[in-house]
């Protein structure tokens, strides 16, 4: 049906089937791209849905993937993580990941009306749990993995709270610093 447009590819049966004018297309598939009537667009379907498998922007170099995308080959032995948009079987090099968090991030710790857990208490949450509390279990992170973000959030809690401990004791150090400089003063003209 096109009609003046140029340079387009369409395999399959009705594949950009609407596209009169467009130029610059790519539909592979069964009414892939169907009612498609623009340029520079990349369709990769068996359908004529509004939302493809692949669609693309050829002039913005950009790639939609409608559903989930699966990377280190198939294979019955692989476990991909359901229920996620992207799964990765092999590891992932980048130079930034940005993640938004919907928890509320810990400066809570630094208000007024926060509960500091004693030392000792922490002391013994931690020899009761093996580890600190608030934290997964190291069997629970081998088993099930953990949420980027929410550890994130959870290790500056405990940087947070560490640094309470911190401010805390250098009072209890000087405090008794200065106890024991009145206490040596006091020696010093005794002995005198």
């Amino acid at each position: 049906a096109n009609t003046s447009g140029q340079g387009n590819v369409y395999l399959g049966l009705q594949s950009g089937r609407l596209n009169q004018t467009g130029t610059g297309n790519v539909f592979l598939g069964h009414q892939a791209g169907y009612n498609e009537s623009g340029s520079n667009r990349l369709y990769i379907d068996n359908s004529n849905t509004s939302k493809p498998l692949l669609y693309g922007e050829f002039n913005t170099n950009r790639l939609y993937m409608h559903g989930q995308i699966a990377m280190g080959g198939p294979g019955a032995t692989r476990k991909w993580a359901d229920g996620y948009l992207l799964s990765v079987m092999g590891k992932i090099m980048t130079e930034e990941v940005r993640v938004r968090l919907n928890a509320n991030w810990p400066d809570y710790v630094f208000k007024n009306d926060y509960a500091l857990t004693p030392i000792d208490q922490l002391e013994a949450q931690i020899k009761t749990l093996g580890h600190l509390p608030g934290i997964p279990a190291a069997a629970e992170v081998e088993s099930e993995g953990f949420d980027l973000g929410e550890m994130n959030r959870l290790q500056m809690e405990k940087i947070e709270e560490l640094t309470l401990y911190i401010i805390e004791l250098e009072k209890r150090t000087k405090a008794a610093e200065a106890k024991n400089e009145s206490f040596e003063k006091r020696l010093s003209a005794l002995e005198k």
